[in-house]
């Protein structure tokens, strides 16, 4: 009997708990996405020096790397979508060598982000919501108000930018494609941008200050 209350007795030795496994591999998936990112940027670029030298196929394989090296971190529906559009386009380009089809890349890019921008419009976990107010999304009026009338502001961005990336494809050499697509196209959404940014607290606190205002008026003639 005293031989099994022995056995049956706990163990004063101390259980330390388990040390939370660290994922190693975060790092190098940034990295790759961050590669993938910046290869996408200067695609055009590229493509404008390695395509007379390696062909259209190169381009394409270039492309299709680039947006799976683009995927590995943290992938939203939007970089998911575009994976899978430009995959199939560069396994189009690679097995019909057309640079015209190549030259649709930036074009199709443009689309899908319009209508990213579309889908969000509305809505407090929307694309350009999510940028003005935090991860979380849009949680005020003057936060709402300002997120759908900037996404229509990037709507409109976007189709002039695309409209001018399809000219490209037609009109003009591949000199000139990789110049605007590469070159300019960048350079007017970061001029945007980077305006936009710095105007974004100065027309919030005014929307907010508004927003108060609204709401003063309102309490004073509900009290009268």
């Amino acid at each position: 009997m005293s031989k099994r209350l022995t056995e049956n007795k706990p163990s004063d030795t101390p259980v330390t708990a388990a040390r939370p496994v660290k994922n190693t591999d975060t790092l190098p998936r940034r990295i790759a996405s961050w590669l993938g990112l910046l290869l996408l940027i200067a695609f055009p670029g590229v493509t404008y020096f390695i395509e007379p030298r390696f062909g259209v196929a190169a381009s394409a394989c270039l492309l299709i790397l680039a947006t799976l090296l683009r995927i590995l971190y943290k992938p939203n529906a939007l970089t998911g979508i575009m994976a899978m559009v430009t995959a199939i386009l560069g396994i189009l380009v690679a097995l019909s060598q057309s640079l015209l089809m190549l030259k649709f890349w930036p074009v199709l890019a443009v689309i899908l982000v319009i209508l990213a921008l579309f889908i969000g419009l509305g809505k407090d976990d929307g694309m350009v919501a999510k940028a003005v107010a935090g991860p979380e999304g849009a949680k005020t009026d003057p936060q709402r108000v300002y997120a759908r009338s900037l996404s229509y502001v990037w709507i409109v961005l976007f189709v002039l930018l695309g409209a001018v990336a399809a000219l490209t494809c037609f009109w003009g050499n591949l000199k000139s494609w990789a110049f605007w697509n590469g070159g300019v196209a960048w350079f007017v959404i970061l001029i945007f941008y980077g305006t936009e940014r710095a105007a974004r607290g100065f027309i919030l606190r005014d929307l907010e200050r508004q927003a108060e205002k609204n709401r003063e008026t309102l309490r004073q003639m509900q009290q009268k």
